[in-house]
Parts: C-alpha cells; sequence; structure tokens
C-alpha cells in the first residue's frame, strides 16, 4: 500500500498576512525544542500568541502543559487551562 500525503494550505498564516486586524492564535505539538520551534512559528505565521506543547507527553493523559508566546512574552510550562486564563485577561486589557 502506498499513501500519497498532500501538504494543507498554512490557513492561519494567509489570515494573519490579510491584515484582518483578528487576534491570531495558534497552536503547535513539537516534538523536540519546543521553545526555540515555537518562537519560530509564533514570528513566522505572524501571530498574536502561540500555545507550543510535547506532543508525546500529552498521551494518556489528563493534565497539559504548555509553553505560551506572544511578541513580548513567554509562559513556560504552565497548566493549559492557568495560562489560557492569563491569555484571556490579558486580551481583556489590550483592547
Amino acid at each position: 500500500m502506498q499513501l500519497r500525503l498532500v501538504r494543507n494550505p498554512d490557513i492561519i498564516s494567509e489570515i494573519a498576512a490579510s491584515g484582518s486586524g483578528l487576534l491570531m492564535v495558534g497552536f503547535a505539538a513539537e516534538t523536540e525544542n519546543v521553545v526555540h520551534n515555537g518562537r519560530e512559528k509564533l514570528a513566522k505565521k505572524n501571530l498574536d500568541l502561540l500555545f507550543a506543547n510535547e506532543a508525546t507527553a500529552t498521551f494518556n493523559s489528563d493534565h497539559i502543559e504548555v509553553t505560551a508566546y506572544t511578541q513580548q512574552s513567554l509562559w513556560q510550562h504552565k497548566a493549559m487551562r492557568a495560562i489560557s486564563w492569563r491569555a484571556i485577561c490579558r486580551r481583556a486589557n489590550l483592547g
């Protein structure tokens, strides 16, 4: 059996580049170099906020820790619930 894969369009990058004014939030499941790869994706995709995690660490787990990035901040290894709330609160104060 041969499986032929097709690359999907990078929709979030296209929307971010359009200047829509929307808050652009991305998610990345990384298998290595979470901090470095997350910062790179945040910049490359022109996102406002990126949540990244160690992909294999979440298998069979109810507790997910993520690293969240903005252009100015890095919140590393926090529980997803806590970091999501912090991001929402910061966004509310921004605008």
